[in-house]
This record gives structure tokens, C-alpha cells and sequence, in this order.
């Protein structure tokens, strides 16, 4: 069969989040200093999500527990993955038209290290997200944002316009 341009899409995205396989450059000294606050490492090339240690609570949600209570009408789902630990959905309008929802529960500091590929991006931002801190990346025409909560980390990416896939991010409850 023929692969559809999101599902690569998503493949790259998937890879770069949960595997590390890019790397970060930020350019500006606002965004930089915003990191920090995010309990990011941040390298001269990349920077990476470290989970904290000592994570207080006894049960964190599982991923599965997460509803996504905002997608814009026309958009089906047509992948998820979802578990305890991990949860991943891809939702299409077009063949063009994409949202990419990521989620990974930080429960051991020794299993997770997360890197996402900003290399080259036309804006880093910090943004809240409900009550967390996170940034919005712009790249290539994509917005991708990223946040965590004590207990989980959280991905949207989309060629929506940002206003959009802010509100898909606050929908995540």
C-alpha cells in the first residue's frame, strides 16, 4: 500500500519525542531561560525533559485515563495506541491535514529521558497549558507544543494554525 504523508508524519514526530532522535537549538535567551523552569536540560544542540526524582504520588493517571475533549469537527482518528504508560493518537481531516496527540507517564527517572527536535525552528514560546508550564514550538508551517504535569508528558503537533492546537492541548484533561 501506499503511505500516506501523515502517517510518515507522525512516524517522524513519534521517533523524535519519545526516542530522542533529534536535536534542540534555541536561539533565544527568553525561551532558553524559560526552559529551565520546565525541569528541562538544556545542551548547547538539544535540550531533554528529565523526569523529577521522588515523585510523591503513590498512583500516577495512566495514559488511558486522559480524555481529549477538543478536536475540530471533520478530523477522524485513525490511529491509537494507548497503555498504561503511553498513549499515542493521529487524527485526519485530508491527506494533508493532521493532529498528532502524545502522551508518556514519568514514573522512573532511571527509563525516561525525552528530546524533541526544535533544530531550525522558526519560533520557540513559552505557553501555559491549563496549569502547566510548556513551550510552543513552530517549525516548517507545523506547531508542535510540549508540557508535562509532575506526572506526565504531553506532545501536540498539528498543521493547524497555533490558536487551534492550543485548544486541542487545553482539551487534554
Amino acid at each position: 500500500g501506499v503511505i500516506r504523508p501523515v502517517f510518515v508524519r507522525a512516524a517522524v514526530v513519534f521517533f523524535a519525542v519519545f526516542l530522542g532522535a533529534g536535536s534542540m537549538l534555541i536561539t533565544s535567551a527568553e525561551a532558553r531561560e524559560y526552559v529551565y523552569q520546565l525541569v528541562f536540560t538544556v545542551h548547547d544542540r538539544y535540550s531533554e525533559v528529565v523526569v523529577p526524582e521522588n515523585l510523591d504520588i503513590k498512583v500516577p493517571k495512566s495514559c488511558y485515563e486522559y480524555d481529549i475533549t477538543y478536536i475540530p469537527a471533520d478530523y477522524e482518528k485513525s490511529y491509537e495506541s494507548v497503555n498504561d504508560y503511553m498513549a499515542s493518537y493521529v487524527f485526519e481531516k485530508s491527506k494533508k491535514d493532521f493532529i498528532t496527540i502524545s502522551m508518556v507517564q514519568l514514573n522512573n527517572s532511571d527509563d525516561h529521558v525525552i528530546r524533541f527536535d526544535t533544530e531550525d525552528a522558526d519560533s520557540i514560546q513559552p505557553i501555559h497549558i491549563n496549569e502547566s508550564l510548556g513551550l510552543m514550538i513552530l517549525k516548517q508551517g507545523d506547531t508542535q507544543i510540549v508540557w508535562q504535569t509532575p506526572y506526565t508528558y504531553f506532545s501536540v503537533v498539528s498543521n493547524l494554525p497555533s490558536e487551534t492546537v492550543i485548544k486541542i492541548a487545553e482539551g487534554i484533561v
